[in-house]
């Protein structure tokens, strides 16, 4: 169980070389400079100066990181929990000091499957549900930093596969077989039972179900975008945000939902709750005076003649 091995060309592309597993690897490097290891919540891969090929490799949580002498560019890292932001944030700032433009992740197409199955389970939207896209941002704080995964097309047995071919050893983490974790329990009994007893392919063809997921996810997102322009106002003048009701109430149901949970998620601490955004989509339909039920922080919902009014409450503070 490679745990999201990852495969890279050294210094020039010259061959291949791998390295593992999920969490708590030791450090590996190629021409790096002489960086020690670090705690960074999943694997760097930083090319050496020029670009001309990677360092160093790896998954997905607490490994080590490798970086490539400074100039070159190479990775840096993403998360989403608060414990792993902490960690990226570590390599961001380190790959941003040595000039790296991308952060490489080892992720297959079977940490893929994982993610979604994990991300159903808990209830999410169609976002989290892409689990694991090709490319993306790092994040706000490294707008110039670009996570890539380039390994998401092949399932973990076949890149366990190719290891054992070229007789290469990925460092395993005894704690991927600890069932006291969720993310373990479904890749070492529930996806091998649903293998077993109902697809023996089910891994690709969740991550195929995320794949066209991200697609979708992409043109709601930018027609999201477009509603947003034609019906978000804000006014920091009261503290309130004005939602033109007119164009929502002709957009679709699909449409609607995501607008509020932009509009939501820029008002509120908290990441918006399903029920807290149906009550704001059922203003969109309602009369005059109809009002949500009580939101985080004070933020109350009404309507307002052609409006959606969200007014945050003074007594309250800032949501």
């Amino acid at each position: 169980d490679c745990g999201g091995v990852t495969a890279v060309g050294p210094a020039g592309g010259r061959g291949l070389s791998i390295v593992g597993p999920r969490r708590r690897s030791s450090c590996a490097t190629g021409s790096c400079g002489g960086f020690g290891p670090l705690d960074c919540g999943g694997v760097t891969a930083v090319g050496p100066a020029g670009g001309r090929g990677l360092s160093i490799v790896g998954p997905h949580r607490r490994s080590s990181c490798a970086t490539g002498p400074r100039g070159g560019r190479g990775p840096s890292i993403v998360g989403a929990s608060p414990p792993e932001e902490l960690r990226y944030g570590a390599l961001g700032a380190l790959a941003q000091s040595q000039g790296c433009a991308y952060l490489i992740t080892g992720h297959t197409a079977s940490d893929r499957a994982e993610t979604l199955l994990y991300n159903l389970i808990r209830g999410s939207s169609s976002d989290g549900l892409q689990a694991l896209v090709w490319q993306r941002p790092l994040g706000d704080d490294w707008p110039t930093l670009e996570l890539v995964r380039p390994l998401l097309e092949f399932t973990r047995g076949e890149i366990t596969s190719f290891c054992q071919r070229f007789n290469l050893s990925p460092w395993n983490d005894s704690t991927n077989q600890d069932l006291t974790y969720a993310r373990n329990r479904l890749r070492l009994a529930v996806l091998p039972y649903l293998k077993t007893h109902f697809n023996p392919g089910v891994d690709r063809t969740l991550a195929q179900t995320a794949e066209i997921l991200s697609a979708e996810v992409t043109l709601l997102t930018a027609l999201t975008t477009e509603l947003y322009q034609q019906v978000v106002e804000f006014r920091p003048t009261d503290q309130s945000c004005r939602l033109h009701r007119p164009p929502l109430q002709s957009a679709p149901l699909a449409l609607q939902r995501r607008l509020i949970t932009r509009v939501l998620r820029q008002l509120m601490a908290a990441q918006p709750t399903f029920d807290r955004v149906e009550s704001l989509v059922r203003l969109i339909q309602a009369p005059q005076g109809s009002q949500s039920s009580s939101l985080p922080g004070g933020l109350v919902a009404s309507v307002q003649a052609e409006w959606i009014v969200l007014l945050l409450n003074p007594s309250c503070g800032k949501v």
